[in-house]
């Protein structure tokens, strides 16, 4: 596959004059070739964006009729400049729309590109509030990249849309290439260090937590039965005291 979406390409067809064209052939060629620029070309497979080097393609410029139609034919080639997006090319758009549902933008200004808000990758999340798409983690530029209207935009191509002669890019933020060479992949949770002994650890801590918890408990329980029996207690002595008083008030009556 070609590194660009951008191809030099022979191009071979046949124009159709009438015989008003007759007095400038050259012009008339231009002027039906010129008809197709910008605009889907089945036959190139992509995008004619200028000619050049236009010249008759058996070196005669005397054309031909057929049967009974006025036109007269010619046969031409020339050089064809051509945008030809295919799936895995690394394309950069300027963002004209931003929603919850996808990114729109522009290809060089012309071609329209979108990017779906399930192809956007790893880390990314639409902020209602701001209305832009904000990445946490990951990704090219890591975390607090944001794309919001006005934003260059990279992505790569999925897939190319045509109607009537317009063409329409599909493309994802997965796979997206980062600057090192290498490619986006999602974060893997590290680690950490100590390896085992920090299992260890871990595990030696949560059993020390659970035996000062049982002497916690067992310490309330040692509290309240010491309250208990101090209460009981007084009880018993007032009771005690009350029966005291109760006597010697007896005895001095007696007296």
């Amino acid at each position: 596959m070609a590194a660009s979406p951008f191809e030099e390409v022979e191009l071979k067809m046949c124009v159709s004059l009438l015989p008003s064209d007759i007095g400038d052939i050259y012009a008339g060629i231009r002027r039906n070739i010129y008809q197709f620029l910008m605009r889907y070309n089945e036959a190139l497979g992509g995008v004619l964006l200028a000619v050049s080097d236009l010249s008759f393609g058996d070196g005669a410029r005397e054309g031909r009729i057929e049967d009974e139609m006025p036109h007269i034919h010619f046969d031409v080639k020339a050089k064809a400049q051509v945008f030809r997006p295919r799936p895995g090319h690394v394309l950069q758009g300027r963002v004209n729309k931003v929603t919850s549902t996808h990114v729109g933008m522009l290809v060089c200004g012309i071609f329209n590109a979108s990017v779906a808000s399930e192809s956007m990758g790893e880390g990314f999340r639409f902020d209602m509030t701001a209305r832009e798409w904000q990445r946490s983690r990951g990704g090219k530029h890591g975390a607090g990249e944001v794309i919001a209207v006005g934003a260059d935009m990279q992505f790569v191509v999925t897939r190319m849309h045509e109607a009537a002669g317009l063409i329409s890019i599909e493309g994802s933020l997965e796979g997206l290439p980062k600057a090192d060479g290498g490619e986006e992949k999602e974060e893997q949770p590290r680690e950490e260090e100590g390896g085992e002994a920090a299992v260890a650890n871990t595990n030696t801590n949560k059993r020390r937590v659970a035996v000062a918890t049982v002497a916690a408990e067992e310490g309330e329980d040692e509290a309240a039965a010491a309250a208990a029996a101090a209460k009981a207690a007084r009880k018993k002595a007032k009771k005690a005291a009350k029966l005291a008083a109760k006597a010697q008030k007896k005895v001095k009556t007696e007296v």
